[in-house]
């Protein structure tokens, strides 16, 4: 199964995830590929919007009911959100071994990172298995300006460092993540050592939290091939 939560509101980008993109809202991306990556029994909206679940049934996708509002807020964990579908799902007789949370905003996700994530989740025994990028820039090497009006290096050991001598990092690419029922329902977190990832390319990962972001991630997935 899929859910995706959808939430209404949104601070930095007024209707974030239905906000036209490439001529059509946004949260219809990540649906097409999911659609077309054959992987699910059930899409399933999850959003304390009307609007939001109108046109999610609209385009042939599950949105069954209106999210609690204290599970709709900006710090509501995403496990909350799924152990509510799943809940919700297991309450009118409907049980699914693997759930995958999609956010509406994976509008550079592409059905082979959701079919190959899949055959890693049935295959381990990772409790949550998620996309991931290298950073583009080496991190150990980043400063900030501290109170003073400085710069200060994040560990000032490098600096001397070559970019290609230092370590590698990565990020987690704001896309999906799949895990089992009872991962969804018993842990706490999707990030920690029984969890993996999967690497996809930068050109793929592009987080929207701002106007330049979203133009941004408009002119890649205009482009992208």
């Amino acid at each position: 199964m899929a859910v995706l939560p959808a939430r209404g509101g949104s601070k930095r980008i007024k209707n974030k995830n239905i906000k036209i993109f490439n001529q059509k809202p946004m949260i219809y991306w990540p649906i097409q590929e999911l659609k077309k990556s054959k992987v699910f029994d059930k899409i399933l909206v999850s959003t304390d919007s009307l609007k939001i679940q109108t046109y999610a049934k609209s385009i042939g996708v599950d949105a069954p009911f209106i999210r609690p509002k204290n599970i709709s807020d900006d710090f509501t964990p995403t496990i909350n959100v799924v152990k509510h579908a799943i809940k919700w799902l297991k309450d009118h007789g409907l049980n699914f071994d693997y759930i995958c949370c999609i956010y509406p905003t994976a509008v550079l996700m592409k059905k082979s990172f959701i079919t190959e994530t899949f055959k890693l989740i049935k295959k381990n025994n990772n409790s949550f298995i998620f996309p991931a990028s290298k950073f583009e820039y080496p991190i150990l090497r980043s400063f900030k300006r501290n109170l003073a009006g400085e710069i200060k290096m994040l560990n000032s050991k490098y600096y001397n460092y070559r970019s290609q001598d230092l370590e590698e990092y990565y990020h987690d690419a704001g896309q999906f993540y799949w895990g089992s029922e009872k991962s969804w329902l018993t842990r706490r977190k999707i990030f920690d050592k029984f969890s993996d990832f999967y690497e996809i390319p930068r050109i793929n990962c592009q987080d929207i939290d701002n106007l330049e972001d979203f133009k941004l991630a408009e002119i890649i997935k205009k482009n992208i091939k």
